[in-house]
């Protein structure tokens, strides 16, 4: 059985009045506004009620798991669960466990959301801004010092993204782009255009040490779903996509 915490209540003393059926529900999923004070305040009152194998999830989009359940009783069985604006049409959803989350309840919420037709990707750890906007942020920050610099007005900026990165990464992730855009795939890539990748860190200021090490844990799961015999066969999928992609746009 499974609770879902409305964002708003006007009538907070009816909905008091159901808070019993929290008693043996498997999953409750809070999704309260952005408001540290507020989802402590509401999560602490079902931390009370649930039973000790209830689930309990935060829709945060921004507020660390372990701030929000560090005085929880049952925090061991808490984690935030983000889903991505807007949720009806995106299916990404972040979990990310506090310190003390225990493994079965990720593998647990994570199953759930699959059944759900969501798409959950797991933290190993906690981290500020999660995964999606670690990633939007500092797409965003190139994009201002693009504009600050004076290098690109913000319209040019935006077609960017509009005509160039956004179509690529709407079919390929980071590192499948890299993957299918050398004839060997990504370790190729690596070999081409590695130092380019440094220098151009370097001077945008963000100096990476695309170290051997985790080239070796991308390269493993890059090929290990798309191996090299059948890149080809994937650029023409590429392609396919981009093709219908643009026609959207256009009509």
């Amino acid at each position: 059985m499974l609770a879902m915490m409305p964002a708003k209540c006007q009538n907070w003393q009816l909905f008091r009045l159901r808070w019993k059926i929290l008693e043996n529900v498997d999953f409750v999923y809070e999704c309260v506004f952005e408001n540290v004070d507020v989802k402590k305040t509401l999560l602490a009152e079902i931390d009370r009620l649930v039973g000790p194998n209830t689930i309990m999830a935060s829709s945060t989009s921004c507020i660390m798991p372990s701030l929000l359940s560090e005085s929880l009783k049952n925090r061991h069985n808490f984690l935030v669960a983000h889903p991505i604006n807007p949720p009806t049409l995106i299916k990404l959803v972040e979990i990310v466990p506090a310190p003390w989350t225990e493994k079965g309840v990720v593998g647990r919420v994570k199953s759930l959301m699959e059944q759900l037709g969501q798409k959950p990707v797991c933290m190993i750890k906690e981290a500020d801004g999660f995964a999606l906007n670690r990633v939007q942020y500092a797409v965003v920050n190139a994009c201002w010092s693009l504009v600050k610099e004076g290098l690109l007005s913000p319209e040019d900026v935006d077609n960017v993204m509009l005509f160039g990165l956004g179509p690529r990464y709407a079919c390929l992730g980071a590192f499948q782009v890299m993957h299918l855009n050398a004839p060997g795939g990504f370790s190729d890539y690596m070999r081409r255009y590695g130092d380019t990748l440094r220098r151009v860190s370097g001077d945008i200021g963000q100096e990476i040490d695309y170290d051997q090490n985790t080239q070796e844990v991308i390269s493993s799961y890059l090929y290990s779903q798309i191996p090299g015999e059948q890149i080809p066969n994937r650029l023409r999928q590429r392609d396919e996509f981009l093709k219908k992609a643009q026609k959207l746009k256009t009509d």
